[in-house]
């Protein structure tokens, strides 16, 4: 049951935090992004966006976009799957941010958080125990990331105009955070 979920902090193994993260992540995000009735081209670049940058290889691509499709059924379950997120993640706070992030971003590439999609990433937030003001932060964050990556003309994020390395940002990359 839900309650009990929420009185068992238990945290999971490192395979089944890996699987729940992927699967919720895809799903999630094909549920934000048929929010307003139809996927956009941008939402299905965004999705196939972080599938690149986790370097999926084919059958885990495969498996992503199964995972996208399920999310997009009327009859997908966000509570339950935020729940079983947050559950498994417990001894992990910071994969709840990583992958919130994840869900902003996509949803700022596909439709600029805009309409049906911002009501559900803040209920994402809320089932998370993510505050308001933490994801106003997250998203602010983002949007003036993706203005200085347009503003290089898209020069790859970690590299600075010099072409040496940028000074890292605060967290890690999500390549990092999927190890």
């Amino acid at each position: 049951s839900v309650m009990a979920a929420r009185r068992r902090p238990s945290g999971a193994g490192a395979l089944e935090i890996s699987e729940r993260f992927f699967s919720a992540t895809f799903q999630v995000m094909g549920h934000v992004a048929k929010s307003d009735g139809r996927v956009s081209e941008a939402e299905i670049a965004a999705a196939r966006q972080v599938m690149s940058e986790l370097r999926l290889d084919g059958a885990q691509i495969h498996a992503a976009i199964g995972h996208f499709t399920r999310g997009k059924s009327p009859d997908f379950d966000l509570e339950g799957t935020a729940d079983e997120l947050r559950e498994a993640c417990a001894h992990r706070p910071d994969l709840l941010r990583i992958f919130l992030e994840i869900q902003v971003r996509a949803a700022l590439e596909g439709v600029d958080m805009q309409g049906p999609a911002r009501s559900v990433i803040q209920r994402i937030a809320e089932l998370l125990d993510i505050s308001r003001l933490e994801l106003a932060h997250m998203e602010a964050v983002l949007r003036i990331r993706r203005e200085q990556f347009r503003a290089n003309g898209g020069a790859q994020a970690g590299q600075d105009q010099r072409g040496g390395q940028a000074p890292s940002r605060r967290g890690m990359s999500l390549e990092a955070a999927y190890e």
